[in-house]
């Protein structure tokens, strides 16, 4: 196999100039690290590619070497499969400017390296917004499409319900623009087909949405004994009312060994005022007064005066809604230190961690509720890993868009199952994988199918083989997996773009 030295000299020859990073150099084990820290993975090169035109050469090139390759824009992949060793990683992270079509704001190309903490920064001072995702450390690129759940999903959809084109690089490097007219199939398979199947996307168009005068968030807080009644009401209630309002709850394992984990945290985000917020949640409050609660209510013009001031002065910033959102998405996956006189990381979206995580849908019934709860209650609370399962509300603008691979649009929510510790090298690893394994065979025949966004390979028995691979696949595509594999098979006839859970050329 060629070696990394051979490689760069390569690109050189052929005229590339991005960066490429070996495993001799300074900045390898900081640029080999992926979200994802049970994955220890060496690459033979990353390549910083900064438009479509060197991923372009990167696909020939690595062709022509016989290389295998991954594409990495954030690192996020649950299952580390955005890295692997001796590979070539395309990453994305470099193309990250957004470039507005005119002076109107109401499209934007929104490339895949940009950070999500970013995107909504700069586009509330534009009063705009696109439907993405809570973690704010997450690239724009794998979370897109996959579909992309967020606090406004309700409101303006999936992420990925928002884009109008994207620009590809193909396998045979060819850089084509994809939306309803041209490559409009290609285009129907990146809008929730997860990321890295059918080529290399270097750009979004995204049609942006307006903030409203009143945008709140908020948070609530209860005891273990309420998470039954609790859960039960969400379930019943919230993901069918308004489409200004996506919530989301949080059932963590917790006892007396960890009195500052909160067993039931419910947040969202709503279009509009706080005591119309207040009167919608009224029902949770009959149940139990939260034991502690946060609304945040801004208006538009109250985000731009914040953003001014912060130029002019370094006081801290008012609580923009960017960076509200970011921090309620954290708060569902919260995360823990191995020690604990150290200072533990307060969430998942910090840097690398350890982690588990897999996903359903519901066929709902009070059955659900009861297993969750005693499955939960069942579980001894550690003080080194967090356990626990988010409820998604989905629903609304959602179930609204009718095209995309994504198969479970009329459902009412999703369920992500969650484990996280902090130490890559925990003895007890297996065991928290398979207390997820365990969680989800035991809401069975409850649940059903699975969200690529939270990739879970262990959903059968052997993945690693081609008739495995089409039965975990239809778990997360369902009777949409054959067209994704007729249209794989037109872009990338040879399955460049493979990995452990891609989509095949073939059944």
């Amino acid at each position: 196999m060629i070696n990394c030295k051979e490689l760069r000299n390569k690109f050189k020859e052929q005229g590339c100039t991005f960066t490429i990073v070996c495993p001799t150099d300074p900045d390898y084990d900081k640029s080999r690290i992926i979200a994802n820290s049970r994955f220890n993975y060496y690459p033979l090169a990353i390549g910083y590619c900064e438009n479509a035109e060197d991923v372009s050469c990167a696909i020939k090139i690595c062709k022509e070497a016989g290389l295998h390759l991954r594409i990495r824009s954030g690192g996020h992949q649950h299952e580390g499969m955005c890295s692997d060793n001796d590979v070539f990683i395309i990453d994305l992270s470099k193309i990250h400017t957004i470039r507005y079509t005119d002076n109107t704001n109401d499209y934007a190309w929104i490339p895949p390296g940009k950070k999500l903490q970013e995107v909504y920064k700069e586009l509330e001072s534009k009063n705009r917004i696109i439907p993405g995702g809570g973690c704010g450390s997450v690239n724009v690129g794998g979370l897109t499409q996959g579909g992309g759940w967020g606090l406004s999903a309700r409101k303006y959809g999936l992420t990925a319900d928002n884009i109008i084109e994207a620009e590809i690089v193909l396998a045979n490097g060819k850089i084509v623009k994809a939306n309803k007219d041209s490559y409009s199939e290609l285009f129907w398979a990146i809008r929730g087909g997860g990321g890295g199947n059918f080529g290399v996307i270097t750009d979004f168009l995204f049609k942006l949405s307006p903030l409203k005068d009143n945008v709140t968030t908020f948070e609530l807080h209860w005891p273990k004994d309420k998470m039954l009644k609790i859960a039960k009401k969400w379930m019943q209630e919230l993901p069918t009312h308004t489409c200004n309002l996506t919530t989301a709850c949080r059932l963590s394992v917790t006892d007396q060994n960890t009195p500052s984990r909160t067993a039931i945290l419910l947040v969202g985000q709503f279009y509009g005022e706080i005591p119309d917020l207040q009167k919608i949640l009224q029902p949770f409050y009959d149940i139990s007064k939260p034991t502690y609660e946060l609304y945040e209510s801004q208006t538009y013009t109250e985000i731009v005066n914040a953003l001014l001031h912060s130029k002019k002065q370094s006081e801290p910033l008012p609580s923009l809604l960017a960076k509200r959102q970011t921090r309620l998405g954290s708060l569902l996956q919260p995360t823990v230190s191995l020690v604990k006189d150290e200072e533990a990381p307060t969430q998942t979206c910090d840097g690398p961690h350890p982690h588990k995580i897999s996903s359903a849908f519901p066929i709902y019934d009070d059955a659900l509720v009861d297993k969750i709860v005693t499955y939960l209650d069942n579980t001894k609370a550690s003080e080194v890993v967090n356990l626990y399962l988010s409820l998604h509300g989905m629903g609304g603008a959602i179930q609204d868009f009718t095209e995309g691979p994504f198969p479970y649009r009329a459902k009412d929510f999703l369920l992500q199952f969650q484990a996280w510790w902090s130490n890559p090298e925990d003895p007890n690893t297996e065991k928290y994988i398979k207390w997820i394994e365990d969680f989800r065979t035991a809401l069975q025949p409850h649940v059903e199918g699975a969200f690529i966004n939270f990739p879970d390979a262990s959903l059968v028995n052997r993945p690693d083989t081609p008739k495995g691979r089409i039965e975990l696949l239809q778990y997360y595509y369902g009777d949409n997996l054959p067209k994704l594999i007729e249209i794989k098979k037109q872009v990338d006839p040879e399955n460049l773009f493979s990995f452990g859970m891609s989509i095949p050329t073939e059944t």
